[in-house]
């Protein structure tokens, strides 16, 4: 995103949201990391996997709107809405509210997608996947 974030006042954020809710902090965590097990065990289900990357992105939408905190940073719904716009799905990768999101494109929106991620202004971290 070309935007640095320091995660420490994310973390108080959310540490003063489990003192309050505790019950909603338990329910993020076990869906979160449902998603994230989904997620890493998904094999060549395209829209599984994106569709798992979507629930995900709108749990953590929902974190930061609870704890009034910017995970989704305006520059990640944007990646987010470019991803979206080519059969994809993004989310913000760490705490959110700035440095890496991870999108997820198959391989025949991947030129489209990149040309409109870079013409927003974004910078492209290639990965590769281990078979």
């Amino acid at each position: 995103t070309k935007r640095a974030q320091d995660t420490r006042p994310f973390v108080q954020q959310v540490i003063s949201l489990a003192q309050k809710d505790p019950v909603y902090i338990d329910n993020f965590s076990n869906q979160s990391s449902l998603l994230c097990k989904k997620i890493t065990t998904i094999k060549n289900d395209y829209r599984l996997l994106t569709d798992n990357i979507e629930q995900l992105y709108l749990l953590l939408n929902d974190l930061g709107q609870k704890a009034d905190i910017d995970i989704i940073s305006t520059e990640h719904q944007l990646i987010h809405d470019i991803a979206r716009h080519h059969g994809g799905s993004a989310k913000p990768s760490g705490a959110g509210g700035g440095d890496v999101a991870m999108a997820l494109i198959s391989i025949e929106h991947q030129t489209a997608f990149i040309h409109d991620i870079t013409h927003a202004g974004f910078i492209i971290i290639k990965l590769k996947t281990a078979h």
